[in-house]
């Protein structure tokens, strides 16, 4: 009896968090009617849309294993794609805004 209790409690032990690996899904293409929507306001939906906008992606981009992402031309992020998303064009609070995040 105590082993099946001991059995029950650990198969109850679910993962928190499971991986999922999103580095071969490829990005959809966008309509005219997505492009008409307000642009998003958090933080994490506003680097989705920069990371899935395939007209920046030689400015910012995933890297290859699909879990993070660089900026690639730090001076046209700064110049084109920030004033575009944020309110701003200052490189060093947009960094500070990310490590916010965590």
């Amino acid at each position: 009896q105590q082993l099946q209790q001991e059995e029950t409690s650990l198969n109850s032990l679910d993962p928190k968090y499971i991986y999922r690996d999103f580095s071969h899904i490829q990005p959809s293409h966008s309509t005219n009617n997505e492009q008409l929507e307000p642009a998003p306001r958090t933080l994490p939906a506003k680097l989705n849309s920069m990371l899935s906008d395939s007209s920046l992606s030689d400015i910012i981009t995933w890297l290859p294993h699909g879990r993070s992402w660089r900026i690639l031309d730090r001076d046209r992020f700064t110049h084109e794609v920030l004033p575009k998303y944020f309110e701003h064009s200052n490189f060093n609070s947009f960094v500070r805004l990310v490590n916010a995040w965590g």
